[in-house]
Formats: C-alpha cells, sequence, structure tokens
C-alpha cells in the first residue's frame, strides 16, 4: 500500500479492528474526524513509519495495540486524546511522547518496549494512575510534568 490518505473532508469517525493490521504501509494521514483507532488497528505493520494526524483532531481513543509492533518513531497526540489503551505503543520505535491535559486512562504496557523512547512530557494538572509496566523496557531517563504538579506525580506516578 505504501502511503494511506483520505479524502479531503473525509467524515471518517472510527479506524476499524485490525483495518490495516500486518500490512506494508508506511505513512498515513489520519483525518480529524477520527474519534477511535480500535483495538489492533495497524498492528505489526512493521513498515510504518509515519503517522500525521489532521489538525483539530477528534481522536478520543486509541485501542489496545493498535501501533503495536509498528516502526513509528514520532507520534503527535491530539489534545483531544482522553484514552491510551492496554499496549497501544507497545514496542514501537518511538522516542519521546506528550500526553495531553485532558487524558483520563493510560492501560497497563502503553509504551512498554519502546527501546527509544527517553522523553515524557504529561500537561496533566492532575495525574491520573498508571500501572508498572506503562514504561517498562524503555530508555526514559526524563519525565516533564508542570511545575505545580510535580509532588502529586511523584506519588502517583511513584517516581523518585
Amino acid at each position: 500500500l505504501g502511503k494511506v490518505t483520505f479524502a479531503p473532508g473525509s467524515k471518517l469517525e472510527t479506524i476499524q479492528y485490525r483495518a490495516f493490521a500486518e500490512c506494508s504501509i508506511t505513512d498515513i494521514t489520519i483525518p480529524a474526524s477520527v474519534r477511535e483507532i480500535r483495538a489492533s488497528a495497524f498492528e505489526q505493520s512493521d513498515k510504518m513509519i509515519n503517522v500525521t494526524i489532521e489538525d483539530n483532531s477528534q481522536l478520543e481513543i486509541i485501542g489496545e495495540c493498535a501501533f503495536f509492533m509498528t516502526n513509528i518513531t514520532g507520534f503527535d497526540m491530539p489534545e483531544s486524546v482522553k484514552r491510551i489503551e492496554y499496549s497501544a505503543f507497545a514496542c514501537c520505535d518511538i522516542t519521546e511522547i506528550t500526553l495531553p491535559a485532558g487524558l483520563e486512562y493510560i492501560g497497563d504496557a502503553a509504551f512498554e518496549g519502546c527501546i527509544w523512547m527517553t522523553k515524557v512530557t504529561s500537561k496533566m494538572i492532575t495525574p491520573i494512575p498508571i500501572e508498572t509496566f506503562t514504561f517498562l523496557h524503555t530508555a526514559l531517563g526524563a519525565i516533564y510534568v508542570p511545575a505545580e504538579s510535580v509532588e502529586e506525580y511523584k506519588k502517583v506516578w511513584k517516581l523518585q
């Protein structure tokens, strides 16, 4: 397939379960109208490197294993995202991620095995709980949080 681009003004709301799983796509532009990327939508599409999300995105849910074992190196998380499910980005080549202020849930192992990940920036004033394996097997060296929330993050995320 190579590159996937949807028609201008697309009204697509959901990228379905395994829609592009194990495909040879390298790039995709996700329409702003998409609200949910379902489980395993791009799982093991190991040639995938670039994911672009159109401006004014309505994306709220990134499903379980949605980008599992792809080679994406970055993901510009829209501010509209509320849920990142279990292993959504596990075993990707992401180097850093910014979590939106309105995020309500991060599933266990969401970024597990992202061995190149060195930086997480969270815009959340009040941190949400994360599981033990959320960032397991990453090269995480820095977590940036709002200055007024440092002590709360230390408690909730069990940071030192």
